[in-house]
């Protein structure tokens, strides 16, 4: 039995009309270990849903110290946060 990611997860509970909306702007991408998808207090025009590649959580706590908070993987969503950067540990996969 195949595992459930949480991007099917999370569009099997939406409609159908929206489902397929989503299906048409998305598209698979490869991101690299280093990469910054979204910066803290930065624009966010996108969501990841990472398929094999994985992403930290990391909140700055001064200037010269930051925090991991999470990292997620093919279970999670990376969304914008208002005080959060998010960059991708290990490179794959994500929509």
């Amino acid at each position: 039995m195949a595992e459930t990611t949480a991007a099917e997860s999370f569009l099997e509970k939406l409609a159908v009309h929206e489902r397929n909306a989503i299906h048409r702007g998305s598209e698979e991408v490869t991101l690299s270990a280093g990469e910054v998808l979204l910066r803290a207090q930065g624009p966010a025009d996108h969501a990841w849903f990472p398929i094999t590649s994985v992403v930290s959580m990391v909140r700055s706590l001064r200037e010269d110290s930051s925090l991991e908070l999470a990292l997620i993987g093919n279970e999670g969503v990376v969304m914008a946060t208002h005080l959060d950067s998010y960059v991708v540990q290990t490179g794959g996969t994500a929509f």
